[in-house]
């Protein structure tokens, strides 16, 4: 069967995760499906009379199925065609509200909030007015985070009160809403689980860098596998990419020395694998499990999107 006979997947993205593009396409077509990525700005839409159409460079294509992979500069522009595909009848993972809402650290912390999802706390507004409450109940040190960015982007530590005021006027120029969370004590370390269809698939340690407290890969952190996942890690695990609907998710989850508890940070909806693995030098199960269930939704149809488990694939 020739690449233009199978059944089309398209990831709606950019280069920026190229690494485990470049695992997940021969993958996917070892599979028997053709995959591809189209940036936003190549991807042309045709409303015309009953039918909209999709075209790239000058061909109307027909994907079975649309991963949406859209975040900073491309989201909103991405967000809008992802909402086409889905209302001409095409299946999309992860869907423009789900990238929406996991992309926005409020938004996020809400649908958390509302499931019953185990979290750290969060003050967030413009308004300081009622910071003095929350501080006396959880006092210092926190963190202050953007309400938007990735890869531990923007984080910083605040350990008085002036170094809190300095943070605001920063933020109130920049006019942004603050977002503030309790410093955890941890074992120098945070969980990421990776999760395919909610299911946790996968989870590993990042460690910080010595005299750094963020653990993100890419602001230096060293990822290390975890062997086995405990039932409560897997549980609050499903919960959080089940409560942002995130059926592609990394969930950030911390231990709590203080309580003995996990509790998530957040669930991200565009969660890069390749680096962890390639450090850790451990194959990329979680982009193996995700090339499975493409393949199943791609070549059997939607009734697979609810269906597909990895343990059925043998993930």
């Amino acid at each position: 069967m020739t690449s233009s006979q199978r059944p089309l997947v398209v990831i709606l993205g950019n280069e920026y995760d190229a690494a485990d593009h470049a695992i997940l396409f021969p993958r996917v077509r070892q599979l028997g499906v053709e995959i591809i990525r189209i940036h936003p700005d190549d991807l042309v839409t045709r409303f015309d009379r009953r039918k909209t159409g999709f075209w790239h460079h000058g061909r109307e294509i027909h994907p079975r199925l649309v991963i949406g992979w859209v975040y900073e500069d491309i989201l909103y522009r991405g967000m809008q065609q992802l909402e086409a595909f889905e209302r001409a009848g095409v299946p999309v993972l992860n869907t423009a509200r789900t990238l929406f809402c996991g992309q926005n650290k409020y938004l996020n912390t809400a649908m958390l909030h509302a499931a019953g999802v185990p979290h750290l706390p969060v003050i967030s507004g413009r308004d300081d007015a009622g910071l003095e409450p929350w501080l006396e109940q959880h006092g210092y040190p926190l963190v202050c985070k953007p309400i938007g960015g990735f890869g531990g982007n923007g984080l910083r530590k605040i350990s008085t009160r002036a170094e809190l005021a300095a943070a605001l006027d920063e933020i109130r120029a920049s006019d942004e809403d603050y977002y503030l969370q309790p410093f955890v004590e941890n074992p120098g370390r945070d969980i990421r689980v990776l999760c395919v269809n909610y299911e946790p698939v996968v989870a590993l340690y990042r460690y910080a860098a010595t005299g750094n407290w963020i653990t993100n890969t890419i602001a230096g952190g060293t990822p290390q596998p975890m062997e086995t996942m405990s039932g409560d890690l897997r549980d609050i695990a499903r919960r959080a990419s089940m409560a942002v609907n995130a059926r592609i998710s990394g969930v950030d989850v911390t231990e709590d020395l203080r309580t003995g508890s996990l509790r998530i940070f957040e669930t991200n909806t565009c969660p890069s694998s390749e680096p962890n693995f390639t450090l850790m030098n451990r194959p990329p199960v979680a982009l193996h499990a995700l090339a499975e269930y493409i393949a199943a939704i791609a070549l059997h149809g939607p009734s697979r999107i609810d269906a597909w488990r990895p343990e059925l694939a043998g993930v």
